[in-house]
């Protein structure tokens, strides 16, 4: 049995769209044993904190874009 990279699931699970099943699929770890380390890690917390500052800074830029147009006609 291999050694499972834990660092590279949650930047899976973190930084993408993946389940657990999904994830423990694709990398042939039991589901059960990727939801109990993601649970132990707060992997959940990670993603949602994840995903509101890509929506901020997206909203940030968008802003600049928007600024920075308006201020050439």
């Amino acid at each position: 049995m291999s050694k499972v990279d834990w660092k590279e699931l949650e930047n899976e699970y973190v930084c993408g769209e993946m389940s657990y099943k999904a994830l423990a699929n694709k990398h042939k770890i039991a589901p059960s044993r990727v939801s109990a380390v993601g649970k132990k890690q707060n992997w959940v917390k990670k993603r949602d904190t994840y995903r509101s500052n890509v929506a901020q800074v997206t909203l940030q830029k968008d802003r600049k874009s928007t600024r920075l147009n308006s201020s050439h006609m």
